[in-house]
């Protein structure tokens, strides 16, 4: 949680971090809510389970003077994304019932 002390720029910083992950919340919340296939749902919740640990890794104090954490955090967004990816093109072929399989 930012202080009175924080600097502006860190603000900022850690703003330009938080955003993509904050988007892809929406989106998995809205997904959430649209599909009914359980298992496309399971989906959604473990793309939900990865935004999570991601927005705890980005919030780690000196973050960007990690590298080793910003790559963990860009390959656990790009996990998400693409979970969210599949069931998205999946509601998009398929309706809101849609499977993976058969």
């Amino acid at each position: 949680m930012p202080t009175d002390s924080t600097p502006v720029t860190e603000l900022t910083a850690q703003s330009q971090r938080l955003t993509p992950i904050a988007a892809r919340r929406a989106d998995a919340g809205r997904l959430l809510a649209i599909m009914t296939n359980p298992v496309m749902k399971e989906q959604v919740r473990l793309a939900m389970r990865d935004l999570e640990e991601a927005h705890a890794w980005s919030t780690q104090p000196n973050f960007e003077n990690r590298p080793h954490l910003q790559t963990f955090v860009d390959l656990i967004l790009s996990l998400a994304t693409w979970r969210l990816k599949l069931v998205q093109r999946a509601l998009s072929t398929y309706g809101h019932d849609a499977k993976l399989i058969g």
